[in-house]
């Protein structure tokens, strides 16, 4: 599952990718941690590397 988080949060997982993610945080508490936990990172390792530092992950630009 990680790997599909992965993709939904960069932007490049495929309309059924995006919905199997979203049936699967909704369906237990615990999985939306783990998926803001791993957007967390996500976010923190763009913010860290100087060719990405300016760019939020798509979808979140009005949220930074």
């Amino acid at each position: 599952m990680e790997q599909l988080l992965l993709r939904y949060i960069s932007g490049i997982a495929s309309l059924q990718e995006r919905r199997e993610v979203m049936v699967w945080i909704e369906a237990d508490p615990k999985h939306k941690v783990e998926y803001e936990d791993l957007l967390t990172v996500y976010i923190l390792s763009i913010w860290n590397d100087p060719d990405t530092c300016n760019t939020p992950p798509p979808g979140m630009e009005e949220t930074l």
